[in-house]
């Protein structure tokens, strides 16, 4: 498929220009020539197309000269370089080549790359073997307005989300544009969905991924990220955005950071997944740093905390509280400190021993939501399925929620309790008890049955998105991240986008610049 990137809300010239470049040793003065005639473009020339679109062209050649023609597809860009996008080889001297060029959001964010107005190239040329000069040069030109009714959103996941009390939104992830601008990994909102430039993050590189926010009292936040130079980090960030100096970061070099809570005394635990890098166990699956980021060695102090019976590694997922300050622990182990414990779930006391009272069984945890009352809500997977749970404070099931155990076809990625005692749940599945339910998103009773008037009669996201972070606004609003295009059927800005308080997309969020 012949593929041209699209802008932004700007004009598009799309060019046509068929190069020829290939010669005949038998004849060392070869002539090259090709005609162009256009016999199909849909939709015309000077219309608008919007992202879903596909433009189709069927141009017919008449080539003259050389054994086979290579054509690309191109792009200039700001700097005046010219990219080629695609290329292949044509070795029929005559007869119609047809392109199909989707109008899509990978092309979409590329837009701040590309030279205004926007030119494309589709070239086909032959190359003359003695003097390697290409031959036959024709182009042909056609303009396009590119429009949407929103902002493009993040050109990549998102994967945290942190309100402010000045309806400022914060979100982190792995994308490295915002509304096609450049905008590294993290960056601040404004309540209607526009960047906030005020905002300074401290790295604008593109090579890491903010995987985890946790926000405090101060409005200091706490970042965990992930840098393509080979280590992952946990920083503190001021209000503006900038690194606090006042706090010590913490970097491993051998294991993904996965999850970061924190306690009530300003203590915050990290958990690592050991076998990201196949450099075998570090931390033991969870570390404790002191307010200031030093590490707290009295946490566990002599153990040597997770481990999987079947290669010693661990993975941790998901990190609680109780009102008591012991911490739920959920992911992927057999053995605590060198004892068996049931798979992926256990308590431990505040200076990280093993609490023996507790005991859930086996379910590997991937999420877990501590209410007030040291009940909990839980997303994991147990015996190879998933499931989504009510846990009593000591770990046994809750009986009156949903009968003790609810099924889902997905996995579990974030849990909000709503004012009104409601659940608010997101991820990958599509399917709750066995009945088919808005993809990525849906809303519970306080009873664990699914409230049908969410969104009640939308899809949600596509089938192959996911959402992986929620977030409740003071008016009831819902900000969504995670990996998507499209909710309920239409084109919605990319990977955050916001919903009214009955699930339907708020469509005063991102607006069109």
């Amino acid at each position: 498929m012949v593929r041209i990137y699209m802008a932004y809300l700007r004009p598009i010239l799309f060019m046509v220009s068929i190069i020829m470049h290939i010669g005949c040793l038998s004849d060392p003065f070869p002539e090259y020539d090709v005609s162009l005639e256009v016999k199909q473009l849909s939709p015309p020339a000077k219309s608008t197309v919007k992202r879903g679109d596909v433009i189709t062209a069927k141009i017919n050649y008449d080539m003259s000269g050389g054994d086979e023609w290579e054509w690309n597809i191109q792009v200039v860009k700001k700097s005046g370089e010219v990219e080629t996008l695609e290329s292949g080889i044509i070795q029929n001297l005559h007869g119609t080549l047809a392109m199909s060029i989707p109008v899509n959001n990978e092309f979409a964010h590329r837009c701040t790359e590309f030279k205004y107005p926007y030119t494309f190239i589709f070239e086909m040329r032959t190359y003359e073997l003695l003097s390697g000069e290409s031959q036959g040069r024709k182009k042909l030109h056609y303009y396009y307005d590119f429009t949407s009714n929103h902002g493009l959103g993040a050109g990549d996941s998102v994967s945290a989300i942190v309100t402010t009390d000045a309806d400022r939104i914060i979100i982190g992830g792995a994308f490295s544009t915002y509304n096609g601008e450049e905008a590294a990994a993290m960056i601040r909102l404004n309540a209607d969905g526009e960047r906030d430039m005020d905002f300074k993050a401290s790295t604008q590189s593109s090579n890491y991924a903010v995987r985890r926010l946790l926000s405090q009292p101060d409005k200091k936040m706490v970042v965990g990220e992930s840098h393509s130079s080979g280590y992952d980090k946990i920083r503190r960030v001021l209000p503006d955005g900038t690194s606090d100096g006042a706090f010590i970061s913490y970097r491993n070099y051998h294991e993904k950071l996965v999850c970061i809570a924190q306690q009530v005394d300003g203590k915050v635990l990290a958990g690592f997944d050991s076998g990201y890098k196949n450099d075998g166990p570090v931390t033991g699956g969870i570390i404790r740093l002191n307010a200031d980021g030093s590490r707290d060695f009295t946490y566990n102090s002599g153990g040597n905390g997770f481990e999987r019976s079947y290669d010693r590694w661990y993975t941790i997922e998901a990190i609680g509280f109780q009102s008591d300050g012991r911490i739920l622990v959920g992911g992927g182990f057999t053995s605590y400190n060198m004892e068996a414990v049931p798979f992926g779930f256990v308590r431990l006391n505040t200076d990280g021993v093993l609490d023996t009272g507790f005991s859930a069984g086996n379910i590997a945890v991937h999420r877990i939501l501590v209410l007030p009352d040291d009940s909990m809500l839980i997303g994991g997977a147990r015996n190879y399925y998933d499931v989504f749970l009510k846990l009593n404070p000591d770990g046994t099931p809750d009986v009156n929620f949903n009968s003790g155990i609810s099924s889902i076809d997905g996995q579990v990625k974030s849990i909000i309790l709503l004012p009104d005692d409601k659940i608010l749940i997101g991820g990958t599945f599509s399917r709750y008890n066995g009945t088919p339910v808005p993809k990525g998103i849906i809303r519970l009773h306080s009873n664990g049955s699914h409230d049908d008037t969410f969104n009640p009669d939308g899809a949600g996201c596509l089938k192959d998105e996911s959402i992986y972070c929620l977030a409740v606004q003071p008016d009831g609003k819902i900000l969504i991240g995670g990996a998507f295009t499209h909710y309920n059927g239409i084109d919605v800005p990319d990977n955050i986008m916001r919903l009214n308080a009955d699930g339907t997309p708020d469509l005063t969020f991102n607006p069109k610049p």
